[in-house]
């Protein structure tokens, strides 16, 4: 991770893991983590919902990717991208999976859905570091299936970037709105089409 923070200070970017890297995803009492190879190309991390569950979305169900406080530390005053490159595993397809980011503190994007397929497409969170009191490591939570159905997906890669902060909210009682860039929806369940998809 020491790498990764360096990355970001430099460039702004850096990428946590490509291919089935499962030693960067932690796994919790309700979701595998497991490796899923490929015949081309690096694999990818396979989490996996462990049975079917009466709360799909509670803590102990999400696989976590948690940065250092060095992370932290650095973001502060910034606003984090996170972007994740996923699809609905092969064998057990979750057609739904969510995500979400917390700061380390008190602050969190809230659990976002995002609708899968067979395809893997990205997916980006944004969250602003604007507490000098979080004390936790920023976590990457990740939610498999939704539905506790015992599904899972395959995740490819996971980056990180630093991104202009959001601007303070107009005097008017309508809510700004921010077109995500091109390749990267935001998490918010729309499905990417494939012709953007094959920019990446």
């Amino acid at each position: 991770m020491a790498a990764v923070n360096r990355a970001l200070q430099r460039d702004g970017r850096a990428t946590l893991f490509v291919g089935a890297a499962t030693e960067r995803v932690t796994p919790s009492p309700e979701a595998t983590v497991t490796a899923a190879s490929e015949l081309f190309g690096r694999g990818a991390v396979r989490i996996t919902a462990r049975n079917d569950s009466a709360r799909p979305l509670a803590r102990a169900n999400a696989a976590q990717i948690e940065l250092t406080p060095g992370i932290r530390d650095s973001l502060l005053g910034k606003t984090l991208r996170v972007t994740i490159v996923v699809r609905s595993a092969k064998g057990a397809p979750s057609p739904q999976m969510a995500l979400a980011v917390t700061d380390g503190g008190r602050k969190t994007t809230g659990v976002r859905r995002l609708a899968l397929d067979s395809e893997y497409r990205p997916y980006a969170l944004d969250l602003t570091f604007d507490d000098p009191e979080a004390k936790r490591r920023p976590v990457i939570a990740i939610w498999a299936d939704t539905e506790g159905a015992g599904r899972g997906v395959d995740i490819r890669e996971v980056r990180l970037s630093i991104v202009p902060n959001p601007q303070p909210a107009a005097t008017s009682p309508e809510p700004i709105t921010r077109p995500a860039p091109a390749g990267e929806p935001h998490a918010e369940g729309a499905v990417q089409d494939a012709s953007a998809d094959q920019r990446e």
